[in-house]
C-alpha cells in the first residue's frame, strides 16, 4: 500500500497493524491454519463452515492451490444441493454446478421459499419450469432409435444436465474458468 510520506508502513509496529476491513477473525485464522499447518504435510481437520470460509478468503485473494485444496476437502462433505448450488456460484465451482442442479431438479419435494432465500427467485423458477417439463422431457428421450432406456425413468432418476446446461449457459459461463 502506497505510504505517506515520513509515514510508517502498515505491519510495522503494533500501533499501526495490516488492517483486513471486512474479514472476521476468525475466518482468517482458519486459512492461517491451512497455510501454516502445526504438522507440515498434514492438514488440520477442519469442520465445514471453517472450510466455507477458507474457500471464500482464497477466493478472494486468488490464492489458487489452497483454494483448490478448499474445494476438494468441501466435496467431501455431504452438503445439501441448495447450498452446493449457492457455494457453486458465489465461490465459481463449475465442477459442483451442474451436478448439484440435477440433484435438485430430482429431488422429490417441491421448491420451497427456503430454496428462494438460497438461490433467489430467477434460479428457483428455471428449475422448477425444468421440475414442470418432466414428463415431456423424459418422453422425448425414450424415443425409439435415441439409443436411451425404453422405460421411461421417474424424475428422481432422469438425468437433467443437458436442459439445465441450456437453461443455466448464463451461470455456467460466470463460473468457467474457475474449476479445480
Amino acid at each position: 500500500m502506497p505510504v505517506a510520506q515520513n509515514g510508517t508502513p502498515d505491519g510495522l509496529t503494533k500501533e499501526q497493524p495490516i488492517r483486513l476491513d471486512g474479514i472476521k477473525k476468525d475466518d482468517f485464522r482458519q486459512l492461517l491454519r491451512i497455510m501454516y499447518p502445526r504438522d507440515i504435510g498434514r492438514l488440520d481437520n477442519l469442520k465445514l463452515i471453517e472450510w466455507m470460509a477458507v474457500l471464500e478468503l482464497a477466493t478472494m485473494w486468488e490464492f489458487k492451490h489452497i483454494r483448490d485444496i478448499a474445494i476438494r476437502r468441501l466435496s467431501t462433505f455431504k452438503m445439501d444441493a441448495t447450498e452446493k448450488i449457492r457455494l457453486a456460484m458465489v465461490y465459481r465451482v463449475r465442477g459442483w454446478l451442474l451436478p448439484a442442479l440435477n440433484e435438485l431438479a430430482r429431488r422429490d419435494k417441491p421448491m420451497a421459499k427456503q430454496d428462494v432465500d438460497r438461490l433467489g427467485v430467477d434460479c428457483v423458477l428455471k428449475i422448477a419450469s425444468i421440475r414442470e417439463r418432466y414428463p415431456s422431457l423424459a418422453a422425448a428421450a425414450t424415443v425409439k432409435g435415441s439409443g436411451r432406456p425404453s422405460s421411461t425413468p421417474s424424475r428422481e432418476t432422469f438425468d437433467y444436465t443437458d436442459v439445465l446446461r441450456k437453461e443455466f449457459q448464463e451461470e455456467l459461463k460466470q463460473v468457467d474458468g474457475e474449476e479445480s
